[in-house]
């Protein structure tokens, strides 16, 4: 009944749109043109400056101007805007590929600063003076150092200005004590030669506002940080754009749950968390960018560099529910610790060749380098010491819990190559083709990746294209799971490279004046080893032992009845795996100037992204063949950790996702307008592909209602985000054991943040 209800609602929204277009008289030029609403828009997913309805790929742009209106503040905020984009846990998915940062290899989706391939721990944070970010969904192999499967978002500061003196000053306080203060000025040095730009920002708050029962730790968050922009133009026909940028950020996050246990009852709305210890995490990045181009005759040579430098430390107890160490006589404050520590240094460099102006066949040839060194010591300390145990081992230590000690330091600088071309043939003025390959080479593996398109227009504003790209990942071991379990044969680990070939076609058009931009895009994705990693997974170190039920081993080190002093190494494992995959989906954006003063954007994606019976890890604890979450954990005879054949979704995320948003604004007089703002989301409800569990649908609704003086080019602004408060858990977990294999009663959870209403005070310059 409720998915009748959203359709219904859907396709009257987008009839009554339609209508009022056709309806409304044509709007004078400059209502219609907003370069943020519909034609003008701007990208440069294919490496130069082109129109979004020009490029043949799905593309959703999130402009300087959406970020200002919806107060975007954070990076995550722009899923908001982008239906089928999820930004969590550290981690960016995109057409229902869930990326878990836990399988140790590349990112499914790849981020651009300024053009250079970038650390998601860096970008990942608060958002200021940003010009424009683009959601490239699908493989971007060819042009791009990243060769994820499922896209790439680039992210774009505003640059110095060579002309004028800009900037703006911000500030937003909110009922959950959230601070925001951002600012940024320009100043050409000399006029149309010389231009600097600085922009900085500070952030605090109380992220999901979780607090601890047994003790007396919440939620927080802080931020600082500072960007220097100079751009340098010595000729018409030669431009240099560098960008320094440094952040510190610092945060604490409880692990929620949920459940009935040692600590009572705890609901998901009760935001609360049971561990002795918290989740502490920061990230300290310096990242800069050098961008130049030089317009020779006939052809462009362009360079892009970078250097960053992003350390994170984090601090986590494993323990969760609590019950590490709780039995009814005792129980002590004791953590399954966790600290990692990285520092990653990246130093990239890409020069290209193209050929500019209208040929039959333009080329581009490239060559790209990537040097990256990371450091890194995980240390995890199970004993009970709380991280002290290198020195003194906890009390746990007695019962074969491990201290164990990983460092990466002396690891030695990867080096990555990759050369690339593409060749652009425009058979007539309406057809054209585009080709283009990549050979990458790193010290994981080597490969082939490539794309091809073909777009007809049928006049300047309606066109269709169909495109192929690949992707591809390299596969590796998992060291550290060979090292903490010397009980199973280190052959049981491991993952082999990833593949894929994506399938894509599409229209895109402008109607009614150029009041409506729109795309339509549907798309077909292989996968031949899709790379995932599933946590919590029991194992045994004989799977020739015994088990209370015909054709399984308890999990075991030694494959007996568990009596808390064999457990299978930590308890369970985290294991890295590969499974042949598929991903249908389809995907629209529409952009629309209703009338003078209103605008209104819909977008709406649908992914069923799923496993083709592939043989994962599972828990299956009576040995049928089909994951268990209940009973006593135990591993399918003969093997050391279970399998089961799956065409479990690839992630916990919904089938399809809906995003709208409508602006209406009206003059007061001759020196101020007045404005109100709405925008939605919508995504049903999704099932947990590693325990089962079903994470209900969600319904968002954000608003915002202001005054713009136009004299002081200034304005003051009210909002609202999650107005109808709502609280619905957006993931979950299977139960949490104890070190005695007890359910401890209490389930992981996450639960949207509650209901934020801020002012926000706003001057340009």
């Amino acid at each position: 009944m409720k998915l009748d209800r959203v359709t219904l609602f859907c396709s009257t929204a987008v009839g009554v749109l339609v209508f009022a277009l056709a309806a409304t008289p044509a709007l004078a030029q400059s209502d219609a043109l907003d370069p943020s609403i519909t034609a003008e828009i701007i990208v440069t997913a294919q490496k130069r400056e082109e129109r979004l309805i020009d490029v043949p790929q799905s593309i959703n742009v999130v402009t300087g101007r959406d970020i200002e209106r919806f107060n975007l503040f954070n990076f995550a905020d722009i899923q908001k805007l982008v239906p089928g984009l999820d930004i969590s846990g550290g981690t960016v998915s995109l057409r229902g590929v869930k990326f878990n940062a836990l399988s140790l290899t590349r990112p499914t989706v790849d981020i651009y600063f300024n053009e250079v391939l970038s650390e998601r721990a860096a970008q990942i944070q608060s958002q200021y003076d940003v010009g424009q970010i683009e959601v490239l969904r699908g493989p971007q192999g060819t042009l791009r150092a990243g060769t994820g499967p499922s896209g790439a978002i680039l992210i774009g500061t505003r640059r110095a200005s060579l002309t004028d003196v800009e900037g703006y000053l911000m500030g937003s306080l909110t009922n959950l004590h959230t601070v925001n203060i951002q600012g940024a000025f320009s100043l050409p040095i000399v006029r149309d030669k010389l231009g600097l730009r600085v922009a900085g920002l500070y952030e605090k708050g109380r992220g999901a506002d979780v607090r601890g029962v047994v003790n007396d730790i919440r939620d927080r968050s802080e931020t600082w940080s500072g960007r220097a922009s100079v751009a340098w133009a010595p000729t018409p026909d030669l431009r240099f754009d560098l960008v320094h940028q440094e952040l510190d950020a610092d945060a604490i996050a409880l692990a929620q749950v949920e459940g009935t246990g040692e600590f009572g009852t705890i609901s998901a709305r009760d935001r609360r968390s049971v561990a002795d210890g918290a989740n502490r995490n920061g990230t300290r990045t310096s990242i800069t960018t050098l961008n130049a181009s030089w317009d020779l005759p006939g052809h462009r040579l362009s360079y892009i560099g970078g250097r960053q430098t992003t350390t994170y430390d984090l601090v986590q107890d494993l323990d969760t529910g609590n019950g590490l160490l709780s039995t009814p006589f005792f129980r002590l404050p004791v953590e399954l610790y966790n600290n990692t520590v990285s520092r990653t240094r990246v130093w990239t460099h890409e020069l290209r060749l193209e050929r500019t102006g209208e040929h039959f066949w333009n080329y581009r040839v490239g060559i790209y380098r990537q040097n990256t060194n990371l450091d890194a010591r995980v240390l995890i300390d199970f004993t009970g010491a709380n991280g002290n145990c290198l020195a003194a081992p906890g009390p746990l230590a007695a019962f074969g819990l491990p201290c164990t000690q990983v460092d990466t330091s002396d690891a030695p600088h990867q080096i990555e190559m990759g050369y690339f071309t593409t060749h652009r043939f425009t058979f007539t003025p309406d057809d054209i083709v585009e080709v283009g390959a990549r050979r990458s080479t790193t010290p994981f593996g080597n490969a082939w990746t490539g794309s091809a398109s073909y777009t007809h227009q049928f006049h300047d504003d309606l066109s269709v294209y169909a495109s192929w790209g690949r992707g591809f990942r390299p596969g590796g071991d998992e060291q550290f799971l060979i090292e903490s379990n010397p009980q199973i044969p280190a052959n049981e680990f491991g993952y082999r490279a990833e593949k894929s070939d994506s399938f894509e076609v599409g229209v895109k058009g402008l109607f009614f004046d150029d009041r409506l931009s729109f795309t339509l895009a549907g798309y077909y994705q292989k996968f031949d080893g899709f790379i995932s990693n599933v946590q919590g997974i029991v194992c045994t170190g004989n799977p020739n032992g015994i088990g209370l039920i015909p054709g399984t081993v308890f999990a075991t080190r030694d494959g007996l009845p568990p009596d808390g002093t064999n457990p299978c190494g930590s308890g369970s494992l985290g294991p890295t795996y590969n499974g042949d995959a598929s991903v249908r989906g389809i995907e629209l954006d529409m952009r629309l100037v209703m009338m003078a003063g209103w605008t209104s954007q819909f977008t709406a994606s649908y992914a069923n992204a799923h496993f083709d019976n592939a043989a994962i890890p599972c828990n299956d604890y009576n040995g049928d063949g089909e994951p268990d979450t209940n009973g006593i954990p135990a591993v399918q005879a003969g093997r050391y950790f279970s399998r089961c054949n799956s065409r479990a979704s690839l992630g916990s995320l919904p089938k399809w996702q809906i995003s709208a948003n409508t602006e209406y604004s009206v003059a007061l007089g001759k020196s101020a307008s007045g404005y109100i703002r709405g925008l939605v989301n919508y995504a049903p409800s999704a099932e947990d592909s590693n325990d089962g569990r079903v994470v209900p649908s969600t319904f968002r609704a954000d608003a915002f209602a202001g005054v713009t003086f136009t004299r002081l080019n200034a304005s003051i602004e009210v909002f609202g985000r999650n107005i109808f408060n709502e609280r619905t858990r957006v993931a979950a977990g299977g139960p949490i054991f104890s070190l005695f294999g007890a359910p401890t009663g209490y389930s992981p959870v996450t639960v949207r943040r509650p209901r934020e209403v801020g002012v926000l005070a706003r001057v340009n310059f």
